[in-house]
């Protein structure tokens, strides 16, 4: 950051390159670097919903950039286990294929 954290949340829903309202009010955000603690929060099955959908992002904002300053989109990703299983899966699809 150019400048120490003002505020921080978690907006949407909103696909990447869109504004939506903050619903999630992240503590603890201050200087101009660092790392955000585990933070828990009520969150409803439409926002799940989502959250699942890339439709959430973190917006950090400072006195430079008061609109904010970093933004990034949440996005899940895949855990290696499931990841490896869809990778063997294909890859056995192929294989059957070929013959």
């Amino acid at each position: 950051l150019t400048a120490s954290a003002t505020a921080a949340h978690i907006h949407g829903p909103a696909s990447p390159g869109f504004n939506a309202s903050p619903i999630f009010t992240l503590a603890g955000i201050t200087g101009t670097s660092g790392s955000i603690a585990e933070q828990t929060f009520s969150i409803s099955p439409s926002q799940v919903a989502d959250l699942k959908e890339g439709l959430h992002y973190i917006n950090i904002h400072s006195s430079t950039y008061p609109g904010g300053e970093i933004r990034g989109q949440l996005m899940l990703v895949p855990e290696p286990a499931t990841l490896s299983l869809v990778i063997l899966g294909g890859l056995s699809l192929l294989h059957k294929r070929r013959r």
